[in-house]
């Protein structure tokens, strides 16, 4: 026993010396440092502990939700197809350009004609017509009128090929390159006229390497001209839909594809709107019907552009609880590019508030609301809902009536979206 004292002491003694040789703020720091050490060993301890115990988080974020419908639409115009007897189309007009009675729409020429040149002498045609438009605007505004139009036609073939719309975007190409062209012939003057000129002699040099024309297609009547056709042009028009069954209206969707579609024996070069209104006609259920409300206008999407329809009628099925619903429209812009059918999804309601996952809803006292963590202890607060399905729900961001018991759900609350066994003052290790 005293052998044992006698060597602990001597060990302390060597410590003392050891130690004796540093100065007392020495002494401080290494306080200070293990006492560092252990606090940081706490808070791993604790954020290791507290995900140990599974619990996910959300910060509340006001958001918004839309409640969207998305079908089929079967689009119906008044329309006239316009056919060749064959060969290549060059364009004399744009699409969507509003056009008099026997206008010179497009030149054919035979097969063996260059599509190079062919599609050379279509951008110019389009150039001749741009500069046409610019020839009377103030000079000091043309550059930036082509500046925006060459801006917009980017943006559309950015959102048709987003869409997976490459018809539409190819078609958009071609009136970018028209733009171009027209800015390149315009830079360094601002006389529309000196343009014009060399224009008129590119077009001429490429009509004299392709020589005349086999045939040249005029407009019949007035209307808006479209390039695009798929063969149902005249098939059904909008003043035949008011007498049409559900059975026929349904059958709108069971043509053939438009790569099958009869011509009528010719070479199909587009289309003729003698109407700007025109139709779509989607079919539902009658649960989705219970949606709509005739004579209601509704903002719907269609290939990537919003437009606006008005719902004409609504034909029930003589069986089941089928329904087909006829919309109308008054606006043509964009809806000469659209397929004949399209999907079109449909906003039914717009909500905004705090986007919380449906799980994460609970109850406490006989009030809905969700759990948050307030630094690692569990509160709960007080929500209204103004949407819910089965994955998410969007509570009021400043509800029209005050909390009840608990206190209402604010931004930046960091939301329990997982946890077990949780309840008021838990808590989070």
């Amino acid at each position: 026993m005293e052998k044992a004292k006698a060597f602990f002491c001597k060990i302390g003694g060597a410590l003392r010396s050891f130690f004796g040789r540093f100065p007392r703020r020495a002494y401080e720091l290494t306080a200070l440092i293990l006492l560092s050490s252990l606090l940081l060993g706490d808070v791993a301890y604790h954020l290791i502990s507290g995900l140990s115990d599974g619990v996910e988080t959300m910060p509340a974020k006001v958001s918004t939700l839309s409640e969207t419908l998305s079908d089929d639409a079967y689009l119906v115009y008044e329309e006239l197809p316009l056919t060749a007897s064959g060969g290549r189309a060059v364009y004399y007009v744009a699409d969507g350009e509003r056009v008099a009675e026997g206008t010179v729409l497009a030149a054919v020429y035979g097969d063996d004609a260059s599509p190079e040149s062919l599609s050379s002498l279509s951008v110019r045609y389009r150039v001749h017509r741009l500069l046409e438009q610019v020839e009377t605007a103030r000079p000091d505004k043309i550059t930036e009128t082509l500046r925006i139009q060459i801006a917009g036609v980017e943006l559309e073939i950015d959102e048709a090929l987003e869409n997976g719309n490459f018809r539409q975007a190819a078609a958009k190409k071609k009136e970018l390159e028209a733009l171009l062209l027209c800015r390149e012939k315009l830079e360094g003057t601002i006389e529309p006229e000196e343009a014009m000129k060399t224009v008129d002699a590119e077009i001429a040099l490429l009509e004299s390497v392709l020589g005349e024309p086999s045939e040249k297609i005029t407009a019949p009547c007035a209307g808006w001209f479209s390039s695009s056709a798929d063969g149902y042009a005249g098939a059904v028009g909008s003043g035949e839909l008011s007498g049409m069954s559900y059975r026929e209206l349904a059958g709108l969707f069971d043509k053939t594809s438009p790569e099958q579609a009869d011509s009528a024996g010719g070479v199909l070069v587009g289309r003729l709107l003698t109407d700007y209104r025109w139709n779509a006609v989607v079919l539902v259920d009658g649960e989705e019907a219970r949606l709509f409300s005739t004579g209601k206008r509704y903002e719907v999407e269609l290939e990537g552009k919003s437009v606006t329809l008005t719902l004409d009628r609504a034909v029930f099925a003589s069986e089941g609880d089928a329904v087909a619903l006829v919309f109308s429209c008054g606006e043509l812009t964009g809806a000469l590019s659209f397929d004949r059918v399209p999907e079109m999804t449909l906003t039914l309601a717009e909500h905004r508030g705090y986007k919380i996952p449906t799980g994460a809803l609970t109850y406490n006292d006989g009030v809905q609301g969700v759990y948050i963590l307030r630094g690692f202890v569990v509160e709960f607060r007080e929500i209204v809902i103004a949407y819910r399905d089965e994955n998410m729900l969007i509570a009021e961001a400043s509800p029209d009536e005050s909390s009840e018991k608990f206190r209402l759900l604010a931004e930046n609350d960091n939301v329990i979206v997982k946890g077990e066994d949780l309840y008021v003052g838990k808590i989070i290790k």
